[in-house]
């Protein structure tokens, strides 16, 4: 127990000693003259703007908007994949002729589907909702898929025995299951 407290008491003070070191190397770089005027400013300008832009209602109003556009597409991203997640797991066929294809697309930067969506919605609320949405939903479809076939197979068999329909299944035995994937 002394052991792991003494530890613990380390590793904080290496975390502070290493904070205090970066800090102090960004006060003597800006300070230098090596660099552009604003490249490095100091941490009192950097806080003292930070103030500033909190106390204004303009940046609260933006706040508001890109909150909601990053909420309204992890909701979509992550309710698609969960349902495409699923289908890919239950079904050995599917999950073989269609998951190659979406680890692929996964790999793919986002900014690549950018001109794509932006034709389809437009610049505005909707193509940033729909890239939200695309980069949550193939993590959320890889993740869950790979869930559902991890899944001990007595589950399932519990699930035959009580005759549950596929959404009683869904909902009474792979979601449950399958917290940790999609918290993940």
């Amino acid at each position: 127990m002394a052991l792991a407290k003494s530890m613990n008491t380390n590793v904080t003070l290496y975390r502070v000693s290493g904070a205090l070191l970066l800090l102090s190397l960004w006060e003597a770089a800006g300070a230098s003259g090596l660099f552009f005027k604003g490249v490095l400013p100091s941490t009192w300008l950097i806080g003292k703007s930070l103030l500033r832009l909190m106390g204004d209602p303009i940046f609260w109003g933006h706040f508001n908007v890109t909150l909601f556009e990053i909420l309204a597409g992890f909701a979509i991203g992550s309710a698609i994949g969960v349902a495409v997640g699923l289908a890919l797991g239950m079904n050995r066929t599917t999950g073989q002729v269609f998951e190659p294809v979406v680890e692929y697309l996964a790999a793919t930067p986002k900014v690549v589907f950018l001109p794509i969506l932006l034709i389809l919605f437009g610049i505005g609320v909707g193509s940033k909702i729909s890239l939200a949405a695309l980069s949550c939903f193939f993590p959320m479809t890889l993740s869950l898929a790979a869930g559902v076939r991890g899944m001990s197979p007595m589950f399932l068999r519990v699930g035959q025995t009580l005759n549950l329909s596929l959404a009683q299944r869904i909902r009474m035995i792979y979601l449950p299951a399958l917290v940790p994937p999609i918290s993940t």
